[in-house]
């Protein structure tokens, strides 16, 4: 799942709405700067946040805020927009 980056530590949205288990959280964070004063994660579990970018062949579902340039939606790709972003649903195949 990528999410967006354009929203200020993305990562406190996912572990409160999802309930994360500290120890999945530990065993598995990436940070994008790791030793620095204020660490900027980067990834965790089946998360990744970053400027989405479609990745060909990829099953994965991407988030986007409202107003950010979507890719072309063809077969294999399902979109679904919210109050404050838009959810690109890539089944992986997009030879269907």
């Amino acid at each position: 799942m990528y999410v967006t980056d354009q929203v200020n530590m993305p990562y406190i949205y996912v572990l409160f709405y999802e309930r994360t288990d500290p120890r999945q959280f530990l065993s598995t964070v990436q940070y994008a700067n790791p030793g620095a004063e204020f660490q900027q994660v980067r990834s965790f579990g089946r998360y990744v946040f970053e400027e989405p970018r479609i990745r060909e062949g990829e099953e994965a579902a991407y988030i986007f805020p409202n107003g950010a340039p979507l890719p072309a939606a063809g077969p294999g790709f399902e979109i679904k927009s919210f109050k404050h972003c838009t959810v690109v649903i890539a089944d992986g195949d997009a030879s269907k």
